[in-house]
């Protein structure tokens, strides 16, 4: 019997929006909500002694596609993640690092063509594709004891029930943990119990035209977020000191996970948003927000970039 177990996730960057590229990279996921979804158009005529609306005065009207998906952040495998959720990458072969920046403003989000199987109990799995996928919020979240993690918020422009089935080959990449993890505020560690990085992409998703049901390619429809926030045990005063301080300082939020040969590095560059300074409520040792907005400093790359080290 098939169930739920028997599901995978399949994806594929596409080379041109909206046209499906048949999976290539399978991975685990811990769960996914991504689905199509129609909307009804009825008309408002009235039909003497009728309570109901009648059949005639229904039809089909916008289909909707998007979801979220939740996955381990795995070490070397989330390229084609990056590139959906910050923009192609620079770098590569020949150089030590390769870095993705944040490079909204002179290049457009990859799209990915996704197929969802979905295991039925009545024996067979049953593919779901989603065809010009893109990222329009996502957070990279890390917290003592547990793995990493990668949540997406998908905008789709269109799906299908045409295709075959993939047959998923898994390469089982590790995943970080929390063992993997440091995070720095400026160049000084801290007693750091969990740090999310996230941001949101601004993507329209109101594109629709006459002749389709399907939005048009979502674009940038206003400034990218970035925020990191940790949540650390309080020591001193030492961020409040700064917090408060008349000369307005930028503070750099810096995680990075190391396994091995592959590191990724995460930089958010800004004003504290949240005051540090933890709420008294325990004998035991106190904890405080660090929340940190991305701005640019003559460059977006100056307010948030991610680097990734091969293997």
């Amino acid at each position: 019997m098939t169930t739920g177990k028997d599901s995978f996730l399949g994806i594929a960057p596409e080379v041109v929006y909206g046209t499906r590229v048949a999976p290539t990279i399978f991975q685990r996921f811990r769960s996914s909500t991504l689905k199509a979804n129609r909307a009804l158009i009825r008309d408002e005529g009235i039909i003497a002694g009728r309570k109901l609306p009648d059949e005639s005065q229904i039809c089909e009207g916008d289909w909707t596609v998007g979801g979220a998906i939740s996955l381990p952040l795995f070490i070397g495998g989330i390229d084609h993640w990056l590139d959906a959720m910050i923009g192609a990458e620079t770098g590569g072969a020949g150089t030590d690092l390769d870095p993705y920046r944040w490079e909204y403003l002179s290049s457009e989000l990859g799209s990915l063509s996704l197929q969802q199987a979905i295991g039925g109990t009545g024996g067979t799995v049953h593919p779901t594709d989603f065809l010009g996928c893109k990222v329009n919020t996502w957070a990279i979240g890390v917290q003592q004891g547990a793995k990493a993690t990668l949540d997406v918020d998908i905008v789709g422009g269109g799906a299908s029930e045409a295709e075959a089935l993939a047959t998923p080959v898994f390469t089982r990449p590790r995943s970080y943990t929390f063992a993997h993890g440091t995070a720095t505020v400026g160049a000084g560690a801290r007693k750091v119990k969990a740090c999310t990085v996230s941001g949101n992409n601004g993507l329209t998703t109101d594109r629709r035209f006459l002749g389709s049901r399907y939005i048009d390619e979502p674009l940038h429809g206003d400034d990218v977020a970035a925020t990191a926030e940790l949540v650390c045990e309080f020591v001193d005063l030492s961020d409040y000191n700064s917090f408060r301080a008349a000369s307005f300082d930028r503070f750099d939020i810096e995680l990075l996970l190391v396994s091995g040969n592959d590191d990724l590095k995460v930089t958010v560059s800004g004003h504290m948003t949240d005051t540090p300074l933890p709420d008294v409520n325990s004998k035991g040792a106190l904890e405080y927000p660090i929340t940190i907005e991305a701005v640019g400093d003559g460059s977006d790359a100056d307010g948030f970039n991610i680097e990734r080290v091969n293997a």
